[in-house]
């Protein structure tokens, strides 16, 4: 069997019969090398074993608009403990959408769907979207459940070239520069800014 140990052993026996101090530095970073290959294989069986236990569900690298706007939103709550269990302590960020892309692609980018939540609840799939609204709701207020649901209905189909989700994305970087040296915005007025979605007034939606 081609294992690591026995690809080792020959690259020893090679270097015993070499005879050069060379010959057996060189088979003895190979083994390392081989080692450090294999421990890699094995942790990733280990943690996709371990993801689809706990129901970790792969959602691929986020494009460079959706990078932005995530960044934004731990900016703008990088004070404010999880979105979803306040009261519990965490060391791991993410930037969670309270409605989910599965479940709404087209406020995928919507700041006011996106909050700073622990690694451990933005993974945990048996959290509902109505529980994470329900929690929003209590950090701010109704008008928050009422302006999600008006922007969804007045913006059913997101419609973005990828010219246009570039031109955004260079945006949202410039608000990221401008948030990081000093500048106070709402989300409302970073995603008026942005210019993506069609927005209520002012009076519903103003956080």
């Amino acid at each position: 069997m081609d294992t690591v140990e026995n690809r080792s052993k020959q690259s020893m026996r090679g270097a015993k019969h070499c005879g050069s101090i060379d010959c057996m530095a060189k088979a003895a970073m190979k083994l390392i090398s081989l080692k450090k290959k294999a421990e890699k294989r094995r942790w990733k069986g280990r943690k996709a074993k371990l993801e689809k236990a706990v129901g970790v569900k792969k959602i691929g690298n986020a494009d460079s608009l959706q990078r932005a706007v995530n960044s934004i939103s731990k900016i703008l709550d990088n004070d404010k403990p999880c979105f979803v269990f306040p009261d519990k302590q965490n060391a791991h960020w993410n930037a969670g959408h309270v409605i989910s892309r599965g479940a709404n692609p087209s406020i995928k980018y919507l700041l006011l769907n996106i909050h700073k939540e622990s690694v451990a609840s933005n993974s945990d799939q048996s959290i509902s979207n109505e529980f994470k609204l329900k929690m929003l709701c209590e950090r701010y207020n109704s008008d928050v459940r009422d302006s999600i649901e008006w922007i969804v209905r007045e913006n059913q189909i997101l419609n973005l070239s990828e010219a246009e989700k570039k031109a955004k994305a260079i945006e949202a970087r410039k608000i990221i520069k401008e948030l990081r040296a000093g500048k106070e915005y709402t989300r409302r007025e970073i995603d008026a800014r942005l210019g993506i979605y069609k927005l209520p007034s002012i009076d519903l939606y103003y956080i």
